[in-house]
């Protein structure tokens, strides 16, 4: 791939994330082993990885908001008059669930491989 990397401002909704680093791709050959996880950087941050130039999306987030819960929800739809959300922080159960209670999934796969994952099945 050819591109860049450099630090920017983003907005997300009403929240300011500074100096988030970011990665262009201005072309790509059609067989790349480059590793990344999605558009906006939802995953894990590993810590650990000396080889890491910057920061996930979610680390910078919780590192410049430390007033936020550190967890993420999507709310899912097709009906274009309640579009889909993504909330940063507290779960808004009232406007996006059926259900009153917030219920935790299994723990398992995120103790073991160190991601943010969980079985559908312990939904």
């Amino acid at each position: 791939a050819v591109g860049g990397a450099f630090l920017d401002s983003l907005m997300v909704g009403d929240l300011e994330v500074k100096d988030q680093f970011l990665i262009q791709v201005d072309k790509m050959e059609s067989d790349t082993h480059m590793k990344s996880d999605g558009i906006l950087g939802l995953a894990h941050h590993y810590v650990s990885d000396p080889s890491a130039h910057g920061k996930t999306f979610m680390a910078t987030l919780f590192q410049e908001h430390p007033h936020l819960p550190q967890q993420f929800s999507f709310f899912l739809t097709g009906n274009s008059e309640r579009p889909s959300r993504l909330i940063f922080g507290d779960a808004d159960l009232q406007s996006h669930s059926k259900e009153s209670e917030f219920r935790y999934g299994k723990g398992y796969y995120m103790t073991h491989t160190d991601l943010w994952l969980t079985s559908v099945w312990s939904i």
